[in-house]
């Protein structure tokens, strides 16, 4: 029979699917690694029916195979392969002794419940780009559309009335296209399904969704070793009037106020913005205090409000913590994980608060210049 090897330890795989990490039923029992959370399963078929293969349950977690990253797609597992993760290793040693093994027949609903067990413990979520508002996900299948009779109803008028679904496989979600429009999965078009990773923004026409998972905080972004406590990305970065003439008109500024990049300021031109470490973020903050996605900037009529996305290190608004959405003032000091950030509204591309100058027409201008006027 096949092994996997831990330092000393030895785990005999059985015939069928297996979870690496964890305490669950399908979970590998490795005592050395039984406290960390599911990263991989290993399926291994039949006599006969083919090699053992390996595949990624989160993507949150950077897993390799005898040196390469894992993918999506599962991966053939070799005599010697080493499969290593956040400092763990371990050895797969293929079953060369032709011993045979048995097989025990496993019914769709048997793999149905399965899948169940697995994604109940996983805690994900979509949240709503534009309000903020999560959508939980359980262990069956959700529709997403424009329907009434749908899990989740989404107003767009591009949204078909049944527009994609999202199920519970055994190793996360697959996300469907069922639409005539179409759904795209972080600006790509979907053919057919998609698993859900971590971070994946879910297009359905003008409607933006979020697949987050309850607890992961690093998208495997690499922070360098000698800052790992305010590592921002300056790519975002500028500071109030650069691009003025260029027709864009901000709507708010988030100010650094703290640190070497005091003054440097994020600006927003549009009435919604989210916050967070990941790359896709209106407002990217690559510092390790900071959640993948952290929060959402909206505007609603004039007033601005700042959404929680149940963070890891909360979201703090004049030093209290925030919970739900809370409304800003211009002004207002905005604390994202570790980052102090000073807010600013904008009316028209002027700060609010700032005393307007009266337009004055061409030819009040020629007057003034005559002296004819004052």
């Amino acid at each position: 029979m096949p092994l996997l090897i831990v330092g000393a330890e030895r785990c005999t795989l059985q015939v069928g699917t297996h979870t690496i990490g964890g305490r669950g039923p399908d979970a590998l029992d490795i005592p050395a690694i039984d406290w960390r959370p599911p990263v991989a399963s290993i399926t291994v078929p039949a006599p006969g029916m083919g090699p053992c293969t390996i595949q990624r349950i989160t993507a949150a977690i950077v897993l390799r195979v005898d040196g390469e990253l894992l993918g999506v797609r599962p991966k053939e597992l070799r005599n010697g392969a080493s499969i290593e993760f956040e400092g763990c290793r371990l050895t797969y040693e293929a079953d060369i002794t032709g011993s045979s093994l048995v097989h025990r027949a496993e019914s769709p609903s048997h793999d149905r419940q399965r899948a169940a067990r697995l994604v109940s413990s996983i805690g994900a979520r979509l949240v709503n780009m534009h309000t903020g508002q999560p959508f939980v996900l359980t262990d069956r299948r959700v529709v997403l559309g424009r329907d009434e009779s749908c899990d989740l109803v989404l107003g767009g008028k591009g949204v078909s009335r049944r527009h994609a679904s999202i199920s519970p496989a055994a190793n996360g979600y697959l996300l469907r296209d069922e639409s005539v429009n179409g759904t795209m999965v972080n600006d790509r078009p979907l053919a057919g399904t998609h698993l859900l990773a971590h971070g994946d923004r879910i297009q359905l026409h003008d409607e933006e969704l979020r697949f987050d998972v309850e607890g992961m905080t690093d998208d495997a972004i690499p922070v360098p070793d000698n800052d790992t406590t305010q590592v921002i990305d300056l790519s975002h970065i500028m500071h109030p009037g650069r691009g003025a003439g260029l027709g864009r008109r901000i709507t708010c500024t988030l100010e650094v106020m703290k640190g070497s990049l005091r003054g440097a300021t994020f600006e927003l031109a549009k009435p919604v913005g989210t916050i967070g470490r990941a790359k896709h973020n209106d407002i990217h903050l690559r510092d390790d205090s900071v959640s993948n996605a952290h929060a959402t900037l909206l505007r609603k009529g004039e007033a601005w409000y700042i959404v929680d996305l149940r963070s890891a290190n909360g979201t703090f608004v004049n030093g209290s913590r925030a919970s739900g959405e809370r409304e800003l003032a211009s002004g207002t000091a905005v604390r994202i994980g570790a980052v102090e950030l000073e807010f600013r509204a904008f009316a028209d591309g002027i700060p609010e608060g700032t005393e307007r100058r009266p337009k004055v027409g061409i030819l009040a201008r020629v007057l003034r210049a005559l002296g004819l006027t004052t």
